[in-house]
């Protein structure tokens, strides 16, 4: 991963792979955990849904998410073992693995003193320690198909250019199909009984994730058979491929026109040129940002709303479902529509420093031992300290002086809003203040959800992810893309309604939009009525 502020950060490490762990003072941060404590506040109450999103927007983000980012961690087993009274650990000053964070006595939840955490794998590059990204950072479908062949041809059945599923049938009809299975010693944890196979690893971390991998892998098999059915010549490979294309396709159309546009606003989409005509740039450099990786894409947390409606009454806790795919087994596969209709009817909560319990105290909790979880918005703070990330005014700072080009700049300053555990004696000083806890204080921007800081961060990296992607789906060469008649066409109907409608028998109904709420300009809209594409014009000869 790339740094923005590469300059400042190896001064603030003396060119070294330590962590970002000291005060402007030279006294010790604090820890993750208290700041998370102190500064991001428990809360999953109505009063703070978003007025517009729903929790398809949250889901799909975590699903885009995966696509393009993948954080390698040290090899480590128990980093708690061998921390300092003061949090600190050995491994911090001699680039090994460990970097546990330090629960303060008053802890609200957690009963041990330290919650065990490992370094992300790094590399020397000058001096300076970077970090890995596991995947390809284009918006390419990895998380579909994965990130090299050697995981893409174990998904593929070889034939008909179709990939691989799970099929469950009665009186000789198919009444469930989904994701291809693999052994337990592949999956994230090995209690799990039910375990879906994808291109990401993740991908039975939660039903609402699952839900997404499992519609667009049925969406590649039922573009894979129309291409078949239009071109009878065409071999596994060359299906394969087109098929591919296509879903990559609506993967980037899907992110540029319904899940970004709100959430950096306006003015940002057209400030980075995001609504501009493609244009293919070879000097742009489309690998992630380490900023985006570690703090600014982590806006979504905010957004997860604790309770997961599943069907009826039952709502239960995310801590609760947890790598437990095996959900998506109940009623025959009819829960997976159940999961849709409320992903897209339950509004996800607001984009600010409030974040659910759920993801607070009890992410990936151990039901055995009480006390045993993990703290995600923590874990933003901290990771971005592991990768050496300067503080929130370093990137406040660069933020202005890019917005005063455009003679803007001022209306930044209005947003900013210091976080209350400044005033608390948390932080030693404002300039000690950790990007993501100051980020998440931000007044959003006008059409958005994150303030001016996370805006620009957030715009910078997809419009490098877009203009510097040679076969991004808007190309004008029809031999990387599309022809002009193929390219309107799946402008014209392609959305994520449209692939969860097309790909789940038992869903008949879904907003226009899947990721905001039901409204006079977003109605509730049959499933039939939803235009398939024009294969004929996929046709040859």
């Amino acid at each position: 991963m790339v740094h923005h502020i590469a300059e400042k950060w190896r001064s603030a490490i003396q060119s070294s792979a330590i962590p970002r762990y000291k005060s402007v003072s030279g006294n010790l941060l604090p820890s993750a955990r208290e700041v998370s404590m102190k500064c991001f506040e428990p809360d999953d109450s109505s009063e703070n849904l978003d007025k517009v999103f729903t929790q398809m927007h949250m889901q799909f983000g975590q699903f885009l998410d995966h696509d393009i980012i993948l954080t390698e961690l040290e090899a480590a087993s128990n980093c708690c073992a061998d921390m300092a009274p003061d949090g600190t650990h050995p491994d911090m000053f001699n680039g090994l693995s460990c970097f546990p964070m330090k629960v303060g006595d008053n802890d609200r939840f957690f009963t041990e003193k330290c919650i065990t955490a490992r370094r992300s794998l790094g590399v020397d590059v000058d001096g300076v320690r970077q970090q890995i990204n596991g995947v390809t950072s284009f918006i390419d479908a990895s998380q579909v198909y994965g990130p090299a062949k050697l995981l893409s041809d174990e998904l593929r059945t070889f034939q008909g250019g179709k990939m691989k599923t799970t099929k469950e049938e009665k009186d000789g009809k198919v009444i469930r199909e989904d994701l291809p299975q693999i052994g337990v010693f592949k999956c994230l944890k090995d209690t799990i009984s039910h375990c879906p196979h994808a291109g990401d690893p993740r991908v039975n971390v939660f039903p609402g994730l699952t839900i997404i991998h499992t519609a667009f892998h049925l969406e590649h098999n039922r573009i894979a058979e129309e291409l078949a059915a239009v071109n009878p010549t065409w071999d596994d490979e060359k299906l394969f491929q087109e098929a591919r294309k296509i879903v990559i396709a609506i993967n980037q159309l899907i992110t540029y026109e319904e899940y970004l546009p709100k959430i950096i606003g306006p003015d940002m989409m057209n400030i980075m040129g995001l609504d501009d005509a493609f244009a293919y740039d070879a000097g742009i450099d489309a690998s992630v940002t380490n900023v985006f990786g570690a703090a600014a894409f982590r806006f979504g947390h905010s957004q997860i709303n604790g309770p997961m409606r599943i069907h009826g009454s039952r709502a239960p806790g995310l801590s609760e479902v947890f790598f437990k795919p095996e959900i998506m087994l109940e009623e025959s596969g009819g829960v997976m529509k159940n999961i849709i209709i409320n992903q897209v009817k339950q509004r996800c909560q607001k984009t600010d420093h409030l974040f659910s319990p759920e993801i607070l105290d009890k992410l990936f909790m151990n039901v055995d031992a009480p006390g045993e979880s993990f703290d995600l918005p923590a874990l933003a703070v901290h990771r971005a300290r592991d990768h050496g990330l300067p503080t929130y005014l370093d990137y406040v700072d660069m933020v202005v002086k890019f917005l005063s080009k455009f003679n803007i700049s001022h209306s930044f300053v209005k947003t900013l809003n210091l976080p209350n555990c400044l005033l608390d004696g948390t932080y030693e000083s404002y300039r000690d203040i950790d990007l993501f806890t100051g980020a998440v204080y931000e007044t959003p921007v006008d059409g958005g959800v994150v303030g001016p800081t996370f805006a620009y961060l957030l715009g910078e990296q997809f419009r490098r992810l877009r203009v510097g992607d040679r076969f991004f789906y808007e190309a004008s060469d029809s031999q990387l893309g599309f022809t002009p008649a193929q390219l309107a066409d799946i402008k014209k109907k392609a959305s994520l309604s449209n692939v969860f409608c097309k790909n789940n028998k038992k869903l008949k109904w879904i907003q226009l939009k899947a990721m905001e709420k039901r409204s006079s300009d977003n109605p509730k809209k049959s499933c039939s009525s939803f235009d398939d594409f024009d294969f004929s014009l996929w046709k040859e000869g």
